[in-house]
């Protein structure tokens, strides 16, 4: 549903105001003294306001400006001085050891404890206002706000989570993806089959090659080669054995040695024969079983092409490749669906962003922290008040002239303890520059005092002039 927008535009802001002025209001969120005359001033409202507007619009505006600007940075600069001049010669005092009796009779003088119990004072009000604010109205507030829109969230992001795997889920018991996974597993269960097949059909046929006719007479000739030449190789042995003997037994010795040298001649010479004719019949085997064993292999590889390039193989090949074709087809469709639940999920998530529950969470998270605001300022202000009557306070007061005296003590006390030159001038200025800091902070307080005085009789003068005209 659209949402209906003016057709016209607006500002709201007050009379006078100009960019990156403030009036009333610093950055910080302290007040300024129009913001002050205005929040705190008997007259009230913007009349005050206008009021002082129209007193500082004289000629001697700008230099009560230079002075008031001037005591104040003397103040920072005497305050800063005293603060280090203090600091330093507290350091050294600590670190020699002298005078730390002066300063536990110090912290443990009236002047010590009043300033302790002011403090505590300070931070007991303003313990006492944060727990007014949270136990207050607009704090529970705040806090049952916070913890709906936590619920809120939560229960949205549940929602979320929910919807997508259920969405997810869905898909795969829908028929598209119950169709894809049989698919996908058909394919796969096809392409292994397939693969199966093949390996069994290659097997076959290396059995029938090794069982064929010429690897058997081959495995026949080489046996028979090697029968054949052992008998020739016995018939020498017996051969020359026998004229050996023949050759020992008779009478001449000398026929005897011609004898067994011929007979080692001749049978040198067959056993020569013999060798080339059994390397000769060893060479043509190796040759015949080279030939066959190429034969062999060559039938092999013909085979296994012959049963690629049949009908068979090339129907197996083409199954196999339809099987990955689809398994990668199953696999993108997979994703494109997956793809498509992630933008509606996103269309969702858009849906329930721009839906009415979470505009009306945002809207009162947002008066929440308006709220909130609210509440920090107020809690605030009421706590620079408790500051400011604090520090106003006769206990206050009387505290820092009792600091004032006490250090006037502790300077002559330290006097004759400390005989470094250094410690003393250090402990000199320290004092001094305190003590100009709190006469200038007491004269400021007094002036602030008479120009809120003045501020107050001025607008109710001018309430009682505005009251007798409207008679």
């Amino acid at each position: 549903m659209a949402q209906q927008y003016p057709d016209y535009l607006a500002h709201f802001g007050i009379k006078g105001m100009k960019w990156g002025v403030r009036r009333f209001q610093n950055k910080d969120g302290s007040y300024t003294k129009q913001g002050l005359a205005r929040r705190y001033g008997a007259g009230g409202g913007s009349r005050s306001g206008g009021s002082s507007r129209k007193a500082r619009s004289g000629s001697g505006s700008n230099a009560e400006a230079r002075k008031a600007k001037i005591k104040k940075a003397a103040m920072i600069a005497a305050g800063v001085a005293g603060t280090a001049a203090l600091g330093y010669g507290a350091y050294k005092l600590a670190k020699s050891g002298k005078g730390q009796a002066a300063i536990a009779a110090l912290r443990n003088s009236k002047a010590g404890q009043a300033v302790g119990a002011g403090l505590g004072k300070a931070r007991g009000a303003a313990a006492n206002a944060a727990g007014r604010v949270r136990n207050s109205k607009a704090g529970q507030a705040v806090g049952a706000g916070i913890g709906r829109a936590r619920g809120a969230a939560g229960r949205a992001r549940d929602a979320a989570i929910g919807k997508y795997y259920s969405t997810a889920y869905s898909v795969r018991q829908s028929k598209v993806g119950q169709a894809a996974g049989r698919a996908r597993d058909a394919a796969i269960g096809k392409f292994y089959s397939t693969q199966y097949g093949a390996r069994q059909k290659l097997g076959a046929a290396g059995n029938a090659i090794r069982n064929s006719k010429i690897a058997t007479k081959l495995d026949v000739g080489r046996k028979v080669a090697g029968h054949r030449i052992g008998q020739a190789a016995g018939k020498i042995r017996g051969a020359a054995g026998s004229a050996a003997g023949r050759l020992r037994g008779s009478k001449v010795g000398q026929s005897v040695s011609t004898g067994a040298g011929r007979l080692r001649g001749a049978a040198g010479s067959a056993a020569g024969r013999v060798r080339g004719a059994a390397g000769s019949a060893a060479g043509r085997v190796r040759g015949a079983a080279g030939k066959a064993r190429d034969a062999a292999i060559g039938k092999y590889y013909s085979t296994a092409y012959s049963v690629r390039q049949s009908k068979a193989g090339k129907a197996a090949g083409k199954a196999r490749d339809a099987a990955i074709g689809r398994f990668y087809s199953t696999q993108y469709g997979a994703r494109q669906a997956v793809k498509g639940a992630g933008r509606r999920l996103a269309s969702a998530g858009s849906a329930i962003k721009n839906s009415r529950a979470v505009t009306s969470l945002d809207v009162g998270r947002k008066v929440t922290a308006h709220r909130v605001g609210q509440a920090a300022g107020k809690a605030g202000s009421a706590i620079r008040g408790a500051a400011g009557r604090v520090r106003e306070s006769k206990p206050v007061r009387t505290a820092i002239n009792g600091t004032l005296t006490g250090l006037g003590r502790a300077q002559n006390g330290l006097s004759s303890v400390a005989r470094n030159r250094k410690v003393r001038q250090a402990v000199g200025l320290g004092a001094g520059a305190f003590a100009t800091g709190a006469a200038l902070t007491v004269g400021q307080n007094a002036l602030n005092k008479r120009s809120r005085a003045k501020s107050g009789g001025k607008s109710s003068r001018s309430r009682s002039r505005s009251s007798k005209r409207r008679r």
